[in-house]
């Protein structure tokens, strides 16, 4: 179990941990959220931040042309034209999985304040 989603799920279902692993699991969340904080402040995570964006935008580009030449009249050799539909789908894929590594600390510090709120709640705050 890695994110509050997950643990409320768990909580919804009848299926949750024993009560020490539950507030294990919070603490463990908070605890990240401290270390993606870190992770932000950190003047090498705007150059991390950039390489990302980078790359996303050059994806961004390789899409548009691989669209363009799929609207090519004379495009009709359809192993081509299948080759570009799964390489642009594998493109977007890839732009995804950067989007979400960009996100994921944001993600983290979201989830740690939540999970803070509710050990609040239970009376267990760190």
């Amino acid at each position: 179990m890695h994110d509050l989603d997950t643990f409320k799920r768990q909580q919804g279902n009848g299926k949750a941990p024993p009560p020490d692993t539950q507030k294990r699991q919070l603490y463990m969340m908070t605890q990240a959220a401290v270390s993606a904080e870190t992770l932000v402040s950190d003047p090498h995570w705007a150059v991390y931040q950039s390489y990302l964006q980078e790359a996303m935008d050059q994806i961004d580009h390789i899409v548009e042309n691989g669209m363009l030449d799929l609207k090519e009249p004379g495009l009709t050799n359809v192993e081509r034209i299948m080759w570009l539909k799964s390489y642009i789908h594998g493109l977007e894929q890839k732009k995804e999985a950067l989007k979400w590594a960009l996100e994921l600390p944001k993600d983290i510090i979201a989830n740690g304040k939540e999970a803070k709120a509710l050990m609040r709640e239970e009376g267990d705050a760190p």
